[in-house]
C-alpha cells in the first residue's frame, strides 16, 4: 500500500509540471516525449528551433526544459539559454538540462558556461532522464522560496532563507552559499563575500570560491593582487573561460590593454559564442587600435546576433563603420574584397532592421562613404541625393553626436553647405540634450567648478560610459583629465582615455562653436605627452 501511495505521488509531482523539449530531430522530441508520459508528464510542449522555444517558454514560464545544443540553422541551445537568462525570462526554478551528441572543445565550453542545472549527453537512457529529473526537482522544490526571492531581487529575504537552509539542511548548504555569495556580490558586500569565499577555498581550492576572490580584488581596484591569484589558477585550470575573462579585466584595469586583449581572445578561443564577450573584445580592439581585430571580432559577433534577441542595431551601425575604415586603409584587390563585403552587409543590415530610421540614415551614408573611398564621386553624389531626399525630413529623430558628425564630414567633401549647416544645428540639439539628461555629467561640471578634478574625472568617466558617443562629454573628460594634469602625472589609461575623447571631439566640422575649444585641447594634450 506505502509502495502503491509512493507510486501516486511519483507520478502527481510530474503531472503538475510543465515541460519543453526541443530538437531539430522530430524523432528525438517524440522520444523524449515518449519518456516524460512514462514517468506521468502531462503537459508537454515541443520545439524544434530556438526561436519557437523562446516563444513557448516565455509564455508558459516552464518547469523542466531538455534542449539539445544543436539546433539546425539560426541560434543553438546556449544562445538560448543565455537569452532567456541575460534578459530576466528564466525562472530560477526552472530545471534547465542541456543535451549533445558532440563533445567538441567549444560545445562542452559554451554549454557549461551558461550553466544549465545539468548535461546530458546523447543518447541517454529513460533511466538516465529519470533519475536525472528526479533529482534535480527534490533540490529545486528545497530552494524554491530561496530561488524566488531572487528572482524578485529581494536580497534581504534571499539572505535570511539562505543562511536558514545553510543550518538547518546539510544536502543545500554548499549550494546556499553560493547563492549567499551572488546575494552579497548583488548588494557589493564584498567583505562578507570574501568571508565565504576564503572559507571555501581553505577547505580545498574550489574554482568557484578563487574566482569570487579575484572578482572581489577586482570590484575593489587591487588588480595586481588579482593577477597574481590568477596565474596559479590558470596554470592549474587552463580551460576556465571566466578565469580569463577576469584577467582581461585585471590587466586593462592596470593598462595593459594589449595583454587584456590577448586575456579575452583566448576566453573566445574556448568559448566564442558569448555575445557580451565579443563586444567587450570589440572594445579592447578599438583602444589597441587593432582594426584587423576589431573587424574579426565584429564579424562573428554579427553573425550570432542575426538571430539573437539580445542584439541591437549598433552591433550592425559599428560594423559598417569598421568596414568603411578597412576600405580606407585597404589598396588593390584587398580593398575591393572589402568593399563588397561592406554591400552585402548593407543589404543584410536593410533586412534585419527595415523600419529603423537611423539603420536607413546609417546604411545611405555608408554607400555615400564608401563611393567617396573608392574616388566614384558621381555615385557619391548620387546616394547622397538619394538620402537628402529620403531621409532629411527624419532628421531630427537622429540623436547620435558622431554619427551626425559623419554626415557634416560627408556634406563638406560634396560642397553640400545647406545640409551641413542643418546638421550642425542637429548636433547642437542633440548635444545639450544630453548634457540636460546626463545626472553624472552635471555632477561632474559643479565638482569641476570647485576646482575638484579628480571627483570630475569620476562624474565624467561615468557619463562616458554611459554616452560613449556624446562629444560633449568627452570635451568635458578630456579638460578635466588635462586640467588634472597641471599638478599630478596621469596614469597610462588615463592618458589613453583622453587621447581616445579627443580622437572623437575632433572630427566636429569647422562651423561647430565646440571645434575651436576641442583645438586648444589637443594642443595641450600634445604639449603634455612632449613634456614627458
Amino acid at each position: 500500500m506505502a509502495n502503491a501511495n509512493s507510486m501516486t505521488a511519483h507520478f502527481q509531482r510530474y503531472s503538475k509540471r510543465r515541460f519543453l523539449v526541443i530538437d531539430d530531430f522530430s524523432e528525438f522530441r517524440m522520444t523524449v516525449k515518449k519518456m516524460l508520459e512514462e514517468f506521468g508528464a502531462k503537459q508537454i510542449d515541443l520545439a524544434s528551433n530556438a526561436e519557437d522555444a523562446f516563444e513557448l517558454y516565455s509564455e508558459h514560464r516552464h518547469d523542466v526544459v531538455i534542449s539539445d545544443f544543436n539546433l539546425g540553422d539560426g541560434k543553438d541551445g546556449q544562445q538560448l539559454l543565455e537569452e532567456l537568462s541575460q534578459l530576466g525570462i528564466l525562472r530560477r526554478d526552472t530545471l534547465y538540462l542541456m543535451a549533445s551528441a558532440e563533445n567538441s572543445l567549444h560545445m562542452v565550453m559554451g554549454a557549461l558556461e551558461c550553466r544549465p542545472d545539468d548535461y546530458l549527453t546523447k543518447p541517454f537512457t529513460k533511466t538516465t532522464l529519470h533519475t536525472r529529473i528526479d533529482r534535480l526537482l527534490a533540490k529545486k522544490q528545497l530552494l524554491s522560496p530561496l530561488l524566488k526571492a531572487l528572482d524578485e531581487k529581494n536580497y534581504p529575504l534571499a539572505e535570511q532563507l539562505a543562511n536558514r537552509l545553510i543550518q538547518t539542511e546539510p544536502k543545500a548548504r554548499a549550494t546556499s552559499l553560493r547563492y549567499l555569495t551572488e546575494i552579497y556580490v548583488a548588494q557589493h558586500k564584498w567583505t562578507e563575500a570574501r568571508h565565504i569565499f576564503n572559507a571555501a577555498v581553505e577547505t580545498r581550492p574550489l574554482l568557484w570560491a578563487q574566482l569570487g576572490l579575484v572578482e572581489c580584488d577586482l570590484a575593489e581596484n587591487k588588480a595586481e593582487e588579482a593577477l597574481t591569484s590568477l596565474d596559479p589558477l590558470l596554470e592549474a585550470n587552463p580551460l576556465a573561460v571566466q578565469a580569463w575573462d577576469l584577467k582581461a579585466r585585471a590587466l586593462e584595469m592596470s593598462g595593459d590593454l594589449s595583454d587584456a586583449q590577448a586575456a579575452l581572445q583566448q576566453a573566445i578561443h574556448l568559448s566564442p559564442r558569448s555575445l557580451c564577450r565579443l563586444r567587450n573584445a570589440i572594445r579592447l580592439a578599438q583602444k589597441n587600435s587593432d582594426l584587423d581585430g576589431e573587424l574579426r571580432y565584429f564579424r562573428l559577433l554579427t553573425k550570432l546576433a542575426k538571430t539573437s534577441a539580445l542584439k541591437t542595431p549598433d552591433d550592425f551601425i559599428q560594423r559598417q563603420q569598421v568596414l568603411l575604415k578597412k576600405i580606407q586603409t585597404s589598396s588593390g584587390l584587398n580593398k575591393k574584397k572589402v568593399a563588397a563585403e561592406l554591400q552585402t552587409a548593407l543589404k543584410e543590415d536593410q533586412k534585419l532592421y527595415p523600419s529603423s530610421m537611423l539603420m536607413l540614415w546609417s546604411i545611405a551614408l555608408a554607400r555615400t562613404q564608401a563611393a567617396l573611398l573608392e574616388e566614384k564621386y558621381a555615385a557619391a553624389k548620387e546616394s547622397f541625393q538619394r538620402l537628402k531626399k529620403e531621409l532629411l525630413p527624419s532628421l531630427n529623430c537622429i540623436q547620435e553626436t558622431s554619427f551626425l558628425t559623419q554626415i557634416s564630414d560627408v556634406c563638406e567633401q560634396l560642397k553640400e553647405t545647406e545640409m551641413q549647416e542643418a546638421i550642425a544645428t542637429q548636433i547642437n540639439i542633440v548635444a545639450n540634450s544630453t548634457e540636460e539628461k546626463c545626472t553624472d555629467n552635471v555632477l561632474a561640471l559643479k565638482a569641476y567648478k570647485k576646482g575638484n578634478f579628480k571627483e570630475a574625472i569620476r562624474f565624467f568617466n561615468t557619463a562616458h560610459q554611459q554616452h560613449p558617443n556624446s562629444i560633449t562629454i568627452a570635451i568635458n573628460l578630456a579638460q578635466a583629465l588635462l586640467k588634472h594634469a597641471e599638478t599630478a602625472t596621469l596614469t597610462r589609461n588615463e592618458k589613453l582615455t583622453c587621447k581616445s575623447c579627443l580622437a572623437l571631439s575632433r572630427r566636429l566640422p569647422d562651423s561647430d562653436a565646440r571645434a575651436g575649444k576641442v583645438q586648444q585641447l589637443i594642443q595641450r594634450y600634445a604639449n603634455l605627452r612632449e613634456s614627458e
